[in-house]
This record gives structure tokens, sequence and C-alpha cells, in this order.
């Protein structure tokens, strides 16, 4: 499923999933003949576990957002109303259970970034089957302290 995309992107806010297959479409990279076919995008966010939670988005800002935190101050012109968003754990998402029970091995993810606003842990929570077998080889990340 996703391993076969040379980008995999999961992004929780609906309205920003076209942006984002626009931004990779206008991607220029010699390996890539066309960019938007070697892209999945994914309407989720990533989490420890499977459920939902709410993200709070800065209004005027909406890559500012935090996700199952009731809002502090951090954004000088307030919050857009919070809406509920699908959390599922990268384990899943990337190397579903069915692939794991006929024994096939875990795709290969050169780099994962991680620009989840507070997230983090959380989400790597939610990776440690690939990073037990090793899958993931860089993971670069953002610490929001929250």
């Amino acid at each position: 499923m996703a391993a076969a995309a040379r980008r995999v992107w999961l992004q929780a806010v609906r309205r920003q999933t076209a942006g984002v297959a626009g931004t990779a479409a206008g991607t220029s990279h010699d390996a890539w003949d066309d960019p938007a076919s070697r892209l999945r995008l994914y309407p989720i966010a990533l989490g420890a576990a499977h459920g939902s939670s709410l993200l709070s988005s800065a209004k005027g800002n909406a890559g500012h957002s935090v996700v199952g935190l009731a809002p502090f101050v951090f954004a000088p012109a307030g919050h857009e109303a919070a809406q509920s968003i699908l959390v599922r754990k990268l384990d899943d998402v990337l190397w579903p259970e069915a692939s794991r029970a006929k024994g096939e091995p875990p795709p290969t993810v050169a780099l994962l970034k991680l620009d989840v606003e507070g997230f983090e842990c959380k989400s790597l929570q939610g990776a440690r089957l690939l990073l037990r077998e090793r899958a993931i080889r860089f993971v670069k990340t953002e610490v929001f302290e929250y």
C-alpha cells in the first residue's frame, strides 16, 4: 500500500490536503517524472493508538496546531474552533497487521520527518514496530514543548 510510494504524507487537517498534493506536484526532483503519482496522502494524524482527538489551530496559521491539548496562548489572533481528527499508528499505516501476519517485511523508510507540534512522543510510540525492525533509517523532528 504505502510502501510503493516514494513519499507518504499524513495531513490531519482535511482542508490542507489539496495544498499538500499541490506542493508535492510542484516539487522538482530528477528521480520524479510525475511526483504526484508517487505520493500517498492520508488525512490522519499519527499517535500511539487508534482513535480520534481534537486539533486546535491558530487563526491564520493552520500549520501551528496542537493535538489533544486545550490551546493556551500560543496564537496571538486566537484559535479556530477545534475539529475532530482521525488518529492512527504509523506502524499500521505503513505496515498493516495483515502484511505482518503474512511475514512480509516492513517497508524501508529513508526519512521520517515529524512536524506535529507537541505530539512527537505519541507519534513515535505508534511507530514502535517499524523502529524496532530498523525500518526507519532517520528521524527528523522538532520538539514543541507544550
